[in-house]
Order: structure tokens, then sequence, then C-alpha cells
């Protein structure tokens, strides 16, 4: 079966061993010396974007591997013991994963193309905390002074608005908010942001700057406070989707005004 990560190599009291997945959903152990398989474990069944096509990633003891569940548009983020191959635990997230793996102490990161990112237990799997990202997640994270690096923005076989950015993340730090010039919003216009950036950001772009979609700065001088709100609760023109039944009616207000006042201000 086809093998697309890269490996991972980890030690053992009596030999170092390395290993990857297989589009089959299957992660190989092998001896690095000699290269005789030690163990198999199966994750997945596998499929054109099925089985493992991320690279997994090591602590030395546990390896912690996305296997896609490509009939179900799903992956499985599972923790393997590194020298018996025994399922520790099993995570299933929304979405494939195409993302590297990434590890630090006690934290696994996973990002996944139905536009979200993950941060898991490496004990037990349980979810320490995910966020909503205005685009599929492609990369990932990289982690430097207690700041988590993380970027979005993928784009396979069509799918993807092809507009991608960075978030900076650290505990105690403010809510990801989209923006111009990817600046914080606060106040009033914070919520109004949060609905942008999972519900807009992926047409018009991250600052409004356009994508798919139009461009979205200085809107307020272009359409009517009435005129804009007809068109998110409507729709326009085909491309367009019509929001009303998908947003509350607070939360279409609360749009309109964080793109009629926050970006580019």
């Amino acid at each position: 079966a086809a093998v697309g990560p890269a490996p991972n190599l980890w030690p053992t009291a009596d030999a170092d061993w390395g290993g990857a997945g297989d589009k089959q959903g299957t992660y190989y152990a092998m001896d690095r010396d000699t290269g005789e398989i030690v163990w198999e474990t199966q994750l997945s069944e596998g499929g054109l974007l099925g089985g493992v096509i991320a690279t997994a990633a090591s602590d030395g003891e546990r390896i912690f591997v996305a296997s896609n569940r490509d009939a179900e548009g799903a992956a499985a983020v599972v923790a393997l013991d590194g020298i018996t191959g025994d399922v520790v635990w099993t995570v299933d997230v929304a979405g494939s994963v195409f993302a590297p793996v990434s590890l630090i102490p006690g934290v696994v990161f996973v990002a996944t193309v139905a536009n979200e990112f993950h941060a898991l237990d490496a004990t037990d799997g349980s979810a320490l905390w995910s966020m909503d990202i205005p685009d599929q997640g492609g990369s990932g994270a990289s982690v430097v002074d207690g700041v988590v690096y993380w970027g979005y923005g993928y784009a396979l076989f069509g799918t993807g608005s092809g507009v991608g950015g960075l978030y900076a993340l650290a505990p105690g730090g403010e809510a990801p908010l989209a923006g111009s010039s990817g600046q914080q919003v606060e106040g009033e216009l914070a919520a109004g942001a949060e609905v942008y950036r999972a519900r807009c950001a992926s047409c018009h772009g991250v600052s409004g700057q356009g994508a798919v979609g139009p461009e979205l700065v200085d809107i307020d001088d272009r359409l009517s406070l009435e005129e804009q709100l007809a068109v998110v609760r409507n729709g326009s023109g085909g491309q367009m989707p019509r929001f009303e039944g998908v947003l509350s009616a607070q939360e279409i207000d609360e749009v309109v005004a964080f793109t009629r006042s926050g970006l580019g201000n």
C-alpha cells in the first residue's frame, strides 16, 4: 500500500525502531537495523483519501497517529503503545486529517479539513480545547515558549477557498477573532467577529479582502444596512447562500454590524 507520511523513530530497550502508516489504514513498526516488521496495527479502513496520510508524532513511548475513515469523512486519532502496537486510546474527529500531528509533553495537536483545530490530552485523548477556523486545516502546529503557532488554509480537489492565515494561541490570550490585519476585535463587535470567522471568512477573506466572494471592506459605503441585511438573510446571485434559518436573527445582526464597523477599521 502507498505510504505518504514521514517515518517516526523511537528507541526500545533492545533495539531502535521506526514506523509509518499507509493508506490502507495500517501502522507498521520495524527494526531499523534489520527492516523486520515487529508489529502492525489496523487503525481504519483504507481508500482514496483514507488511511494514514498525515505524519504521526512520537514521544518515544507512544505513537500518535491520525487515520482517515474515507467513507465517513472523519478520522480516528489513535495513541499506540510503541512497544506492543496496542491501541491506548482512540478519538474520532470530524473531517479528514492531512496535516502532520504535532506533539508537546501532554498535548496532541490535530487539524482537520472540517475547519477545526483540536488539542487532545496525550494521556487519554480527552479534549483540552478545540476551535473553528475559517478554512480547512492543512498544517501542523509549532509551539515556541508556550505559544502555539498554527496556520490554516488548504485546497484539495477543488475544496477550500485558497485563503489562509496564521494564529498565535496562548493560555490567557484573547480569543482569536477575524479583523483587519489580524487585530483583535473587542467589545460589542466580538460576537459578530466570531460568526464572521466561522461562516464568512472562507469566502470573503479573514480581513474582508475578498476571495471566492467579493471584498467586504467599506461595505457600508456600497450598501445600506437594510440592503446588506437582506443579502445575508436571503442570499444573492446564486453564489451568496441564504443564511436565514442557518444563523439566528441576532447572529445576522451581529455579523453585519462587524463587517460594517470592524473590518478595515
